[in-house]
């Protein structure tokens, strides 16, 4: 698959076609070590939760992490999508017969969305478009915008006012000045309160009259502090497992993991 349907894919897109299958695996020895994976979960179920009732897109939704749980909130029509056909095949061990056919669709990096104008109430990523190469990332948010008819919500990376190398894992990871980029396209990205010690937490309203979900600001504080107070604990726990430390860029031995690369994404 190629850009926009044409040839030729990035090294960063194509690392996820080739390891997409690897990583379920990866995140489950991960969790183990990280409390940041819980928080998440438990965020976005609160969330969700209290947005339903709407029909929901995660766009970047990988092996179906956090489609998985949100299947099962009353009213909640969760769908996703994602670039990488590798990483689907987890989802067909819990998914229902006939549910990942009618809610998953794949599609080529930076290619149109398979959906309608305005088809979601919400769309959602979770560390996703720090994978997206710095000059894709506006056609890529366009996108987004153009299939939401509601707000966008986006746990990525926290605010800079400068494009960035996160790090060269995954053949590239980028920190990305959203708010910048998305008043270039005339609205408004605010970061709210967020419970995530290493995220940022954002909200794009395409319609600002569209009803918005928000948590109490006593749970994101006890969520933040949680990973402040356990953060020893997890990290001690982590480095007495692995053995050995994980090597910085993907792709080279390690037994710490079975990718070869640090934890800069999480979902």
């Amino acid at each position: 698959m190629g850009e926009g349907g044409g040839l030729g894919v990035s090294p960063n897109y194509l690392w996820w076609q080739r390891v997409g299958a690897a990583w379920p695996d990866e995140v489950k020895r991960r969790k183990r070590h990280r409390l940041l994976y819980h928080v998440e979960e438990v965020f976005l179920a609160e969330y969700f939760a209290r947005q339903a009732p709407a029909r929901v897109l995660e766009f970047g939704c990988g092996f179906g992490r956090h489609l998985r749980y949100l299947a099962g909130i009353e009213q909640l029509e969760v769908h996703g999508f994602d670039q990488s056909e590798t990483l689907l095949g987890e989802m067909q061990g819990w998914a229902p017969p006939g549910w990942v056919e009618e809610r998953i669709r794949v599609g080529a990096p930076l290619a149109p969305l398979p959906y309608r104008d305005g088809e979601f109430d919400v769309v959602f990523t979770v560390s996703v478009l720090i994978h997206n190469r710095p000059e894709h990332l506006e056609r890529v948010l366009r996108e987004l915008v153009r299939v939401c008819r509601g707000h966008l919500l986006l746990i990525e990376n926290v605010p800079v006012s400068e494009t960035g190398l996160s790090s060269d894992e995954h053949d590239g990871c980028w920190l990305h000045p959203l708010q910048r980029h998305f008043a270039r396209m005339g609205l408004t990205c605010e970061p709210l309160p967020s419970c995530f010690v290493e995220h940022g937490v954002y909200r794009v309203r395409v319609d600002p009259a569209a009803r918005v979900a928000d948590l109490h600001p006593t749970t994101l504080e006890n969520l933040r502090r949680m990973q402040e107070e356990m953060a020893g604990f997890f990290e001690t726990g982590r480095r007495s497992s692995a053995g050995t430390r994980t090597t910085r860029r993907c792709g080279r031995a390690s037994r710490a993991s079975s990718s070869g690369c640090r934890p800069c994404c999480t979902w």
